[in-house]
């Protein structure tokens, strides 16, 4: 078993929740690895002293301390961040509507001129159009 996989199953082994199999390839693991080792003693101790003392209570203010500065904090990406934000505040159908609209003016530039209709024959009266779908067959003889 490598590190890695070890360190993920730390917290299980120390639980003693892991199967048998498993559990032995841990501890092979813990006495291969010295870092991994003394991360696990470091888990270990600080479990133990939870078990020990209890849940304590946050400091007054604590967690108006905490979101103040998640508030502060600088939003991440830059200008996607900035469109994500105004996204937000802008009704899902909107988006819709104009996601939609942007399709429908792609699709109709993608078209084909259409033909241009026969002008009228001179006097008024239009060339015979054929029946549409058909082509002119020769006549039989």
């Amino acid at each position: 078993m490598d590190s890695f996989f070890a360190r993920n199953r730390l917290s299980a082994y120390l639980d003693g929740t892991l199967p048998e199999d498993e559990a032995a390839e841990v501890a092979r693991a813990l006495a291969a690895d010295a870092e991994l080792a003394a991360e696990y003693e470091a888990m270990r101790a600080a479990v133990a002293h939870l078990r020990r003392h209890g849940p304590v209570e946050a400091p007054p203010g604590f967690a108006a301390r905490v979101m103040r500065a998640v508030e502060e904090e600088p939003a991440p990406g830059g200008a996607v961040a900035r469109l994500r934000a105004l996204l937000r505040r802008v009704p899902a159908e909107a988006v819709a509507l104009a996601a939609a609209a942007a399709i429908v003016l792609f699709v109709l530039q993608q078209r084909p001129e259409s033909p241009t209709r026969p002008e009228p024959a001179a006097g008024g009266a239009a060339a015979p159009a054929e029946a549409p779908g058909t082509d002119a067959l020769p006549d039989a003889a």
